[in-house]
């Protein structure tokens, strides 16, 4: 198993090209850079007036202390991943930059002076937006979640805007009104949204969580939600064993009564497999007549499964069978042997 594991990790290697795209953490730094910019451009030519030589130091400031802000919030993420950082801050940005572009817009529109409210506004929506993120992505509590909300995007208002007009930009009444409207809005929908799957589910945000973190392949907080549902129940497991006179060759067909699932790769989601590698490699495992309710919660209840595939018992042992027997009824037919 190790082997394929291995030989799987070399193709995603050769062909890791293929892997760039909208969710992967390469796209995500690459986007909030250039997102970063396009702030930094819209603010000083839009908005303040400036030429190029005015505020090109501004470029690498914010990039820097963009760049230092993602790395920060991983330590507050639950499960520490610098992917999931960089796709927030990406996602985070593109809200303010969209919000100060539309601010430019509508000045256009309105044949009126840029008005420095869409900056700061844009940059409470950024934080409103890592309120809901943190608490139902990235496993923080409410209480966490306003704690750090500000860090990232003040930190890069403080180094865009000008230090005389940071009073006046964030002091802004019409500013914090509207801003803090969206905060209490992102700190109301998390906490609904949290209690959506009462009383079946204790923490919406802990499903969405775990499902999240088991298609990266850390399946054990999906595993164990599954198992914190899970009822015992016995379950059957039916072979016919076709060998070789000589011994030295045998086949089987499995009829297990579990049900692959409850989803890859948690659980017994891979069971035909593992019963086929169990039995050498030498088994046409079929589909019973069963379904999700009879799912092997964890990988602990799969291997007690396939340990117990060895204490057989046997019902009926022959050295002959019968030809093939067909019946058809419409356009359903069925084929079978009696051994």
């Amino acid at each position: 198993m190790e082997q394929e594991s291995d030989d799987v990790s070399n193709i995603h290697d050769r062909f890791s090209l293929t892997l760039v795209n909208p969710g992967s953490k390469y796209f995500s730094l690459v986007g909030s850079l250039v997102v970063g910019i396009v702030i930094v451009l819209a603010t000083y030519f839009g908005y303040l007036s400036l030429e190029f030589n005015e505020f090109w130091y501004k470029i690498p400031m914010v990039l820097g202390i963009m760049a230092a802000m993602q790395l920060l919030d991983i330590k507050f993420a639950k499960k520490k991943e610098y992917s999931k950082s960089l796709h927030s801050s990406l996602f985070g940005n593109m809200l303010w930059v969209v919000t100060i572009l539309m601010g430019l817009l509508a000045s256009v529109v309105l044949s009126k002076e840029a008005s420095l409210f869409f900056i700061t506004f844009g940059m409470i929506l950024f934080a409103s937006f890592r309120i809901g993120l943190y608490t139902t992505t990235l496993g923080a509590s409410l209480k966490k979640a306003w704690a750090i909300a500000f860090i990232q995007p003040l930190a890069m208002f403080l180094v865009l805007i000008p230090q005389d007009r940071w009073i006046s930009m964030l002091t802004d009444p019409i500013v914090l009104a509207y801003g803090f409207s969206f905060l209490i809005i992102a700190t109301a929908w998390s906490a609904v949204t949290d209690r959506a799957g009462r009383p079946g589910m204790k923490s919406t945000h802990k499903t969405i969580q775990a499902y999240l973190a088991s298609q990266g392949n850390d399946v054990s907080d999906a595993e164990e939600l599954m198992g914190e549902h899970a009822t015992e129940t016995k379950v059957a497991t039916f072979q016919i064993k076709l060998s070789s006179q000589d011994g030295t060759k045998e086949f089987r067909m499995v009829l297990p009564e579990i049900h692959p699932g409850p989803y890859h790769p948690v659980g017994g989601s891979n069971i035909p497999y593992l019963i086929y590698k169990n039995l050498s490699s030498s088994a046409m495992v079929m589909h019973s007549i069963s379904d999700h309710a009879l799912n092997l919660p964890s990988r602990n209840e799969v291997d007690n499964y396939l340990n117990n595939l060895q204490n057989f018992e046997i019902k009926e042992e022959g050295m002959k069978c019968t030809e093939p027997v067909v019946v058809q009824i419409n356009k359903a037919r069925v084929t079978g042997r009696g051994v």
